[in-house]
């Protein structure tokens, strides 16, 4: 399973949300590319996925995300997901947690233990030296309020907490955080009784976003809200979407593609997944995905456009996740349309050569890219198609 951590200011803090189940970040009123991307996040969460925190330097875990309805795992604070202004008489959460500053809290889960939440936490350093070839994502985790990690990071995350949990309280038991995670969902669901309202009706969903972003044309201003439409589809198994990207156990969004070097000169792949082998009981990886999105018009496979790039996270997945087996990757350029002629105009440079195998090695060749459009109707859903 994947997880998340959750970066807070205090102690307390960490203990108080872990008590009540209910977590939702402080954003700003305002949509910006921050918000569009914490946005995105919610769009890829799944009951089972765990839940840490971080506060202090140090991290306090498990827990793991929880649906408040079927099918219904990240619901808005706000009657409309474009609401601004705070009333305090249509909010979900209690009054004093809605703003802080000039940012309010505009989505919320729900989490429960996975198996506890431990009161004794691990030290960000110490859980980095644990296990450190597993940590990718926590080392660009800077200036966000969480990040998602894959299944391989999540269980470091969870062994060393079981490690330094062990024997850890008196009597040999680790102490524990007593939580009640009925307690907010139980004044969530008071105040959606006293709204007439449903989980239901409070889903977050990218649809009324993309609705107020579309152009004339069918493409979205903002490229972001394609990446979340496309994470919402394929993490609920929408079969349109499936159709053409395939089914994926494992999906994020913006991950690191580069190494390790300051954050603000690094490369991120917007859409990201892989998937199990089917019908073994062992998690064992047999795809990976990278999808390269752009709002507009794309150059498709034309020398020295979109493709070069795609083809960089196709080399840079290889070499890091896959082996240098290119056969486990499956890449997508997806745009609202091409220029003419663009699907044709240099095919060799999406070929890869590669050798794989021994007594006999192997030599293989790899072009599995596919050039996808999207588009946006009047009502905010989104369609994609094979160009």
């Amino acid at each position: 399973m994947a997880g998340y951590i959750f970066a807070m200011g205090e102690v307390q803090s960490v203990f108080d949300c872990i008590r009540k189940g209910i977590y939702s970040t402080y954003m700003s009123p305002k949509w910006n590319s921050t918000k569009y991307a914490t946005f995105s996040d919610y769009m890829a969460m799944k009951p089972g996925d765990n839940v840490y925190f971080f506060a202090k330097r140090m991290v306090y875990g498990i827990g793991e995300i929880a649906d408040f309805a079927e099918n219904t795992t990240v619901i808005n604070n706000f009657p409309s997901l474009l609401s601004n202004t705070i009333d305090a008489d249509q909010t979900l959460l209690p009054s004093t947690l809605i703003s802080k500053g000039n940012k309010v809290r505009q989505w919320i889960i729900r989490f429960i233990p996975s198996p506890y939440f431990y009161e004794k936490g691990i030290d960000m350093d110490a859980l980095l030296q644990s296990d450190p070839d597993a940590f990718r994502s926590l080392r660009v985790f800077s200036r966000k309020s969480f990040i998602k990690f894959d299944d391989r990071e999540n269980q470091a995350f969870r062994a060393a907490l079981f490690r330094i949990n062990t024997n850890a309280g008196s009597n040999g038991k680790p102490k524990i955080i007593e939580s009640n995670p009925g307690t907010g969902l139980e004044q969530i669901t008071n105040k959606l009784t006293n709204y007439k309202e449903s989980f239901a009706s409070r889903r977050t969903t990218v649809a009324p976003l993309l609705a107020s972003r579309r152009l004339s044309n069918g493409s979205s201003k903002v490229e972001m809200l394609v990446e979340a439409g496309l994470l919402e589809q394929l993490t609920r198994s929408n079969p349109s979407a499936e159709k053409i990207f395939g089914h994926w156990d494992y999906l994020s969004h913006q991950v690191a593609a580069s190494p390790l070097k300051p954050i603000q000169y690094m490369d991120f792949i917007d859409v990201f997944g892989y998937k199990w082998i089917p019908d073994i009981p062992d998690r064992v990886i047999s795809q990976y995905l990278i999808v390269e999105i752009k709002s507009g018009t794309s150059s498709g496979l034309k020398n020295g456009g979109d493709v070069n790039q795609v083809m960089k996270y196709v080399d840079w997945v290889c070499d890091n996740y896959a082996n240098g087996d290119y056969s486990q990757i499956k890449a997508f350029l997806v745009a609202h349309d091409f220029e003419k002629n663009s699907s044709q105009d240099s095919p060799q440079s999406i070929i890869r050569n590669y050798t794989i195998s021994h007594r006999p090695a192997r030599t293989e060749q790899w072009n599995d890219l596919t050039l996808v459009t999207y588009n946006v109707e009047k009502d905010g859903s989104l369609t994609f198609q094979k160009a």
